[in-house]
C-alpha cells in the first residue's frame, strides 16, 4: 500500500521496478519453496494421483511448472511489447491526462 499512498513512489519508475521485482521474487519462491515440494510428493503418491508407472518416472509437475511460466512470460512479452511497438507507430501518447 506504500506506493498508493506515497506520491513519490508513484512518480519514480526505478522505485515501482524494485518493488515489482521483489514481488515476482517473492512469488517465484513461494511456488519453488512451498507448492512444488507438495505438489511432487502427492504426484508421486501411488494413491493420489491414477496414472501409469513408466508415466510416474516422468517429472510432470515440474514440465507444468516450466511450461506455465514460460507461457506467462511469453505473454507479457508478446502482449506489452508490442503494445509498446504499435503506439510508437502511430504516434499516440497514451500518458497524456
Amino acid at each position: 500500500m506504500v506506493p498508493v499512498k506515497v506520491k513519490s513512489f508513484r512518480e519514480s519508475p526505478k522505485i515501482l521496478g524494485v518493488a515489482n521485482a521483489f514481488s515476482g521474487g517473492v512469488f517465484l519462491a513461494i511456488a519453488l519453496m512451498h507448492i512444488m515440494p507438495e505438489q511432487t510428493s502427492s504426484y508421486a503418491d501411488p494413491d493420489a494421483v491414477d496414472i501409469s508407472d513408466e508415466l510416474r518416472d516422468f517429472p510432470m509437475p515440474y514440465l507444468i511448472l516450466v511450461g506455465g511460466y514460460t507461457l506467462i512470460l511469453v505473454i507479457d512479452r508478446v502482449l506489452f511489447d508490442s503494445h509498446d511497438i504499435l503506439e510508437d507507430d502511430h504516434g499516440c501518447d497514451h500518458d497524456q491526462v
